[in-house]
């Protein structure tokens, strides 16, 4: 009966190990949230939700955003911050503005 209570407590010992290990802080983490969720390239329209055109779009603060027609972009500009921060909430990384050549 000892023996069996030794063996199973070993066992417990080497679970436990197993469920922490890989961690650093020595206990079960969380995923760090420093780590950015998987980047996306912009595929939609902001504004409307369509697919974007590479040659309609507006660049905002460094940032170009595609948009899916001309009558998008005015609407883009009454609040551009807004949709920026909601396509990066998202994990979609806008292209910078090319440098002037």
């Amino acid at each position: 009966m000892k023996k069996m209570l030794m063996v199973l407590a070993a066992g417990l010992v080497l679970a436990a190990q197993s469920v922490y290990a890989g961690s650093a802080c020595g206990s079960p983490c969380k995923a760090d949230k420093s780590e950015k969720a998987e980047v996306k390239a912009q595929t939609t329209c902001p504004v409307m939700g369509g697919k974007v055109s590479k040659s309609t779009y507006v660049d905002h603060d460094g940032k170009r955003v595609y948009l899916c027609c001309s009558g998008c972009v005015a609407k883009f500009k009454e609040d551009a911050d807004k949709y920026v921060r909601e396509m990066e909430d998202k994990g979609i990384e806008l292209e910078k503005v090319p440098a002037a050549e």
